[in-house]
């Protein structure tokens, strides 16, 4: 066979195979040709892309246990900022990676994902509030203390959009000098020139009583990186004022210790009159459940300082 006629061959059989595929696109050969959305990476749709780097501390260090925790952490105040197909992962020994896709506030995002948690504590049956507006600490039924679930239990608690509601209905309540722990923010105002922090803002679905977002420092944070309600919502920005918090009950368990829901549909709405804070307490290290009776579930133990303690002992002799 001659060099030119080898040629040829060669050239039929190509244009016999592109044909043969074309024919499989064109005529949908069941199994032949799978449509798959073509997923845009940060490069081409946009976003925020945030790394970030573990250090160790006195109390804890940097191993693959922690690292994870961290991750899983983040993922969960991800989910809460709505963001579609984002991606957590580690990238290298100690680091981070998180990628937001059509995000565009950084600084919106470096907040939300890499905030410290705070701790504060309350003495909670004098700072429930009841339906009425105001505190209820001897209703059991409002504080959960006459309940199944106990004081702070799911049984008591409200669904998310009644605790909203009825939270929105309180006036201020302002702490004679005002500070900037909790949800008021030194010299704001409701008008919250500048973005200050005066209170907390809910994004609601009026028609299928359903907190959408939230709680967020700023109207317009409802709104932050595009977010657009689901179709058929009736939307309602919701401002609750400082002095008034919304808490979620505590996980439900079983009369064994075992916890069955971690996060109840069930909420309460509290004085914000924390005795205690973070600020407080000192050595936080994880420990076990352990003794008589113990599961060996995870606990946090810390001591206080010597106001911590002071102010503790106090509440507790009261009760």
């Amino acid at each position: 066979m001659s060099e030119r006629r080898r040629n040829a061959v060669v050239l039929t059989i190509v244009a016999v195979l592109i044909a043969a595929s074309l024919l499989l696109v064109i005529v949908g050969i069941p199994g032949a040709v799978k449509a798959r959305k073509t997923r845009l990476g940060l490069d081409l749709k946009g976003g925020v892309e945030l790394v970030y780097r573990a250090r160790p501390t006195a109390q804890s260090k940097v191993d693959s246990e922690s690292v994870n925790r961290s991750i899983e952490v983040m993922r969960k105040r991800v989910d809460q900022l709505g963001v579609a197909q984002p991606e957590i992962q580690r990238s290298g020994e100690g680091e981070i990676l998180v990628a937001l896709p059509s995000v565009t506030s950084t600084q919106h995002a470096e907040k939300e994902v890499g905030k410290t948690a705070q701790l504060y504590f309350y003495d909670w049956e004098p700072n429930v509030i009841g339906p009425n507006g105001t505190a209820a600490p001897t209703e059991g039924t409002v504080t959960g203390d006459n309940t199944g679930g106990g004081a702070g239990g799911s049984t008591a608690g409200v669904p998310e959009y009644q605790a909203v509601l009825r939270a929105q209905k309180r006036a201020p309540v302002l702490p004679p000098q005002a500070s900037d722990l909790g949800t008021l923010e030194r010299g704001c105002t409701a008008q919250q020139e500048k973005g200050c922090i005066y209170g907390t803002w809910y994004l609601l679905d009026t028609k299928h009583e359903k907190v959408l977002h939230g709680p967020e420092e700023t109207k317009a944070n409802l709104y932050a990186d595009n977010y657009r309600p689901p179709a058929g919502a009736v939307v309602q920005a919701v401002h609750i004022n400082p002095g008034t918090i919304i808490v979620r009950a505590h996980p439900t368990e079983t009369g064994a210790g075992k916890v069955v829901n971690k996060s109840p549909e069930s909420w309460y709405v509290l004085n914000d009159n924390a005795v205690l804070t973070g600020s407080d307490i000192t050595h936080p290290q994880q420990g076990f459940n352990e003794g008589s009776g113990g599961n060996g579930e995870p606990n946090v133990n810390f001591g206080f300082t010597g106001h911590g303690k002071s102010v503790f002992e106090g509440v507790t002799k009261a009760i």
